[in-house]
């Protein structure tokens, strides 16, 4: 013996609404209902009368619910023909909140959330609990967020920590910049390279405050011998945006040629790097 499997209590209601349509068309229906129906397509498990009151209450008529949709879609055309350069920032941050937030109107959240945070590079700097604290954002977006960021941070460290002799500064510099440029905190890297100039291994050697950061050559040379490297970057950042190397960036990197040379490893450049851009030691004849 079968058992039948019991139909949610809005089946019924949905078809009474198809049958209503067929028979006398839109005009037929109640304006949340012809939405009602209208989701029915879109989200077929899930009772979605209260929603559809909901947006036409939000938005202030059916009308006004399609007009948002298709400001979504333009958005979104706009996107796929130019790239982010055919958006302004507001627009950029207002179509990837439109995946986590999928019914509102999320362009004056998108304009507060940068006016609050300064930028769209530092609305994507700032942590989960930062954006979580700020008026409308729940953790889906928060996540969503921040997971744009780490992935665009994962493809640049990709790129620029490829198993490839280093030409160019370009790709590290822009790989630094997304990962360090940003933090609050001053943070020192070291990247390490074999004799082909291709990076084996970076380290996370010290982490500090906003004014100092210490760093042991002892420590960095251990690191080198761990990787059989022979030669090094040094990176770290200015979060005061700052990018001229202080007195201490300078006897700091003075200490680390001096060091590197007792076990024959060679010091390629120390780069600082900011939100701003970036300064090259050897580029200015300071190694």
């Amino acid at each position: 013996m079968t058992t039948e499997t019991k139909k949610p209590h809005y089946h019924g209601h949905r078809q009474r609404l198809r049958s209503r349509f067929l028979k006398g068309g839109a005009a037929a229906l109640q304006d949340y209902e012809l939405l009602e129906l209208l989701l029915t397509f879109a989200i077929p498990y899930s009772d979605v009368k209260p929603l559809a009151k909901c947006l036409i209450q939000h938005f202030g008529s059916f009308t006004q619910v399609l007009d948002a949709s298709g400001h979504r879609q333009r958005l979104r055309s706009r996107f796929l023909k130019g790239g982010a350069v055919a958006l302004q920032d507001y627009e950029l941050l207002e179509l990837l909140l439109t995946f986590a937030i999928p019914y509102s109107d999320v362009k004056p959240l998108a304009k507060s959330l940068i006016a609050h945070f300064g930028s769209f590079t530092q609305v994507l700097d700032a942590s989960p609990q930062e954006l979580m604290d700020f008026t409308g954002l729940r953790e889906y977006s928060a996540v969503l967020i921040n997971l744009v960021k780490a992935c665009a941070e994962y493809y640049l460290k990709e790129e620029a920590l490829k198993r490839k002799p280093i030409n160019s500064l370009d790709a590290l510099v822009a790989y630094c910049r997304t990962a360090m440029g940003g933090l609050k905190d001053e943070q020192f890297r070291v990247l390490f390279l074999n004799s082909q100039n291709e990076i084996i291994a970076e380290e996370i050697v010290q982490e500090g405050t906003v004014d100092q950061t210490v760093v042991y050559p002892r420590k960095v040379l251990e690191l080198a011998l761990k990787h059989k490297a022979t030669a090094l970057i040094l990176v770290h950042n200015h979060p005061s945006g700052n990018l001229k190397p202080s007195a201490a960036d300078r006897e700091l990197t003075r200490a680390l040629v001096k060091a590197a040379k007792t076990l024959h490893l060679t010091v390629h450049d120390h780069l600082i790097v900011s939100r701003q851009g970036y300064f090259s030691l050897a580029e200015h004849n300071m190694l």
